[in-house]
């Protein structure tokens, strides 16, 4: 962006510049760079970059799956140890 100004032979205060760098990123990443100090253009750079890093590690909540258990389920083992089945008092299997 620097670059582009300087071939353009445009000059404008560093604040403004901030203030179209931000207006350009999506909300997801405004709303979360927002949250942090900066104290020029290079620092809010290099920390959308750290935040669009992380929001790529993450995978969203509309991508993730939810797992929903119905009494007839049987909840998941847990230590590879499936879960035991309810007994009569003759010690059957119900």
């Amino acid at each position: 962006m620097e670059l582009l100004l300087l071939r353009a032979q445009l000059r404008e205060a560093e604040r403004t510049s901030i203030d179209r760098f931000l207006s350009s990123l999506s909300m997801e990443v405004r709303g979360k760079v927002e949250l942090f100090p900066y104290r020029g253009l290079d620092e809010l750079v290099q920390l959308c970059i750290r935040v669009e890093q992380q929001l790529k590690r993450k995978p969203s909540p509309k991508n993730s799956t939810s797992y929903s258990y119905t009494k007839k389920d049987q909840a998941p083992s847990v230590l590879g140890v499936p879960p035991s089945k309810p007994k009569d008092d003759k010690g059957k299997n119900i």
